[in-house]
C-alpha cells in the first residue's frame, strides 16, 4: 500500500512561487561603507520585541540549558553601550 502523499506539479510549482518571493521580501543586504564594526559609539537605538526578548529554545523535546545564554541587551550593557 502506498501511504505517501501525492503533491500535483501545479502545487509544488507554486510553493517554489510562494518561497522565492518570501525569501526576495525578507531579505535585506547592507553596504557596510566602513561603518561596522562600530568604534565610537555610545548608544544605540534597538528594534524590535523579539531581539530585545530572545527565546533561546524550546519546550519539551526541544528544550535547552540556557543558563548561560545572553540576549542583546546584556551584551550592548557589557560592551559600555546605553540603548533606547
Amino acid at each position: 500500500m502506498n501511504t505517501r502523499a501525492q503533491v500535483s506539479e501545479e502545487s509544488i510549482a507554486n510553493s517554489n512561487a510562494v518561497i522565492k518571493e518570501v525569501g526576495e521580501e525578507g531579505m535585506v543586504l547592507l553596504e557596510n561603507n566602513g561603518v561596522l564594526p562600530l568604534t565610537d559609539t555610545t548608544n544605540l537605538n534597538v528594534f524590535g520585541w523579539a531581539s530585545t526578548n530572545p527565546i533561546f529554545g524550546g519546550t519539551g523535546s526541544g528544550s535547552s540549558d540556557n543558563s548561560a545564554s545572553v540576549g542583546i541587551l546584556q551584551s550592548l550593557t557589557d560592551a559600555g553601550i546605553s540603548y533606547s
